[in-house]
């Protein structure tokens, strides 16, 4: 009987060794590359609600406590959910997905602005929607692999498979987007957030934002702005992160605008998932492009 409970304690003890790794993101994308790459060898959590912004949401007790559980946190960089900055997060656990490519970070201007009853904010002065361009995700993808792999001590063969099917993904992505640069290079476009900056590099597109936001009819003044930067660009494209009201689509219609749902994909998507998502909205992009 001794004998018998030792030999099933040992076939065991793989299985107890290896417990899932927790990992915890700050933005979808992140949250996808590390389900992607760990599979069942890493427990995800990404506890951003699905009506708020994860660039801005402020984390409760709860959140900050489940991060602070985490064996790793993965950081977007570029100021992106400057919370993390503030909170006690174990310094051990952090990954910053960016912090190989800061030589290719996007300046901008910094903008304060409002959606509806939220306070103010303003988008900082460095682009942060890293994982519009999949050559950004890519280096991410990168670095998230490291950071599991680093903190693993089985089941590199499972991470190293799980890394090359998410590279897949993203090299057909940046086929997509590749393709649109050849064709529609330095075509200009115009947006209804600054959220697209790494899209537009990787695409070679010239996109000018307004602020307004997705889900309210714009109001004369707005409507009024853009019609001066449909002018001075000769933008016949309009991107909105989520999709408008008819009133609004109805409304940059009139200025001659073909309105195109782009997702951000901070969040995550109510059906699908970031690769999905991504490559449908390029190749509406790209269709909108070519008429």
């Amino acid at each position: 009987m001794i004998r018998a409970l030792m030999i099933a304690l040992l076939l065991a003890a793989p299985a107890m060794a290896q417990e899932r790794l927790k990992v915890s993101a700050v933005a979808y994308p992140l949250a996808w590359m590390a389900e992607g790459i760990g599979g069942d060898l890493v427990e995800v959590t990404f506890p951003v609600p699905a009506d708020a912004d994860p660039a801005f949401w402020r984390p409760n007790i709860a959140a900050i406590a489940a991060f602070q559980q985490s064996d790793v946190i993965l950081l977007n960089g570029a100021g992106f959910a400057d919370w993390t900055a503030k909170a006690s997060l174990p310094r051990r656990a952090l990954t910053d997905t960016s912090a190989g490519i800061t030589d290719r970070l996007i300046e901008t201007e910094a903008i304060t602005h409002s959606h509806g009853d939220d306070d103010p904010h303003s988008h900082a002065a460095t682009a942060t929607f890293l994982w519009l361009d999949p050559a950004m995700a890519q280096a991410q993808a990168d670095a998230v692999h490291h950071a599991l792999s680093r903190r693993m001590s089985a089941g590199q063969e499972t991470l190293d498979a799980g890394h090359a099917e998410v590279t897949a993904s993203l090299t057909a992505l940046t086929a997509q987007a590749e393709a649109i640069a050849a064709s529609h290079g330095g075509t200009r476009l115009l947006a209804s957030h600054p959220r697209y900056q790494y899209l537009a590099r990787a695409a070679r597109l010239e996109v000018t934002a307004v602020s307004w936001a997705s889900d309210a009819v714009p109001d004369a003044d707005q409507i009024a702005e853009l019609s001066a930067l449909q002018q001075q660009t000769g933008a016949a494209i309009m991107l909105w992160e989520e999709t408008p009201p008819d009133a609004a689509i109805e409304a940059v219609a009139a200025l001659g605008l073909t309105s195109v749902l782009v997702p951000t994909l901070a969040n995550r998507p109510e059906t699908g998932d970031y690769a999905t998502v991504l490559a449908e909205a390029l190749a509406r992009l790209s269709a909108a492009l070519a008429e």
